[in-house]
């Protein structure tokens, strides 16, 4: 595959799935305002920001190990709830 002359090593066009653990020794993140342009205020946010429901929970660290999730009881969002 052309990958433009770049040193590439992999390059995965679509979903890639670990089943293992994966280690990297050097990765590029971006801040999310670096993607988004034409951002505005929202006036009377109170109402969007009282539709939120704040949970306590814990995570399911028995059906995923690999994960290495914190045990303890968590307070946050459920993500598919914020989106």
């Amino acid at each position: 595959m052309d990958n433009g002359g770049g040193t590439w090593a992999g390059y995965f066009d679509g979903h890639v799935n670990i089943t293992g653990l994966a280690f990297c020794t050097l990765m590029q993140w971006g801040s999310d305002a670096d993607l988004k342009t034409d951002v505005q205020d929202i006036t009377g946010a109170l109402g969007l920001i009282d539709q939120l429901r704040p949970t306590t929970y814990l995570f399911d660290t028995v059906a995923h190990p690999a994960l290495d999730l914190p045990g303890g009881l968590q307070r946050g969002f459920i993500a598919q709830e914020v989106e």
